[in-house]
């Protein structure tokens, strides 16, 4: 009997692991606790299953550090939360923008975007502000 009961907790937490999580964004704050983008692309990393990572703050995300490198299929979708308009004058024009989730790389030159080794990723909605050559 206890050898039935291991085997089917064993068996539940493979299945959990294998699908697919939804990982929420709530703060633009750096750090590595709960609701910080870190902290989900961490926790994306230890699924099996291609994950999505949703957003229900808007703003703008200056990392002190490199995030952690996407080494597996992920989503990460900035389009999950409402932003604000912004106009933006070009040679044809003015055009509204919507601006959502932006990621700021002016806090150093040695910090990189989101690095991403894996294939099957989607990066939805996310602007990227001042990386130059080192995160676009």
């Amino acid at each position: 009997m206890k050898k039935t009961i291991l085997i089917t907790i064993l068996g539940s937490l493979f299945c959990y692991s294998s699908m697919a999580a939804i990982f929420t964004v709530t703060t633009n704050s750096d750090g590595t606790g709960a609701g910080t983008l870190r902290k989900a692309i961490n926790d994306a990393e230890l699924t099996a299953a291609k994950d999505t990572i949703v957003f229900s703050v808007a703003g703008t995300w200056t990392p002190a550090s490199n995030y952690p490198t996407i080494t597996k299929p992920l989503s990460i979708d900035g389009f999950t939360n409402g932003g604000t308009n912004t106009s933006v004058q070009g040679q044809l024009g003015t055009a509204v923008r919507q601006l959502k989730i932006i990621l700021n790389g002016s806090g150093s030159s040695t910090i990189y975007g989101l690095q991403i080794t894996a294939s099957n990723c989607e990066i939805n909605k996310i602007e990227r502000a001042w990386w130059g050559e080192r995160g676009e």
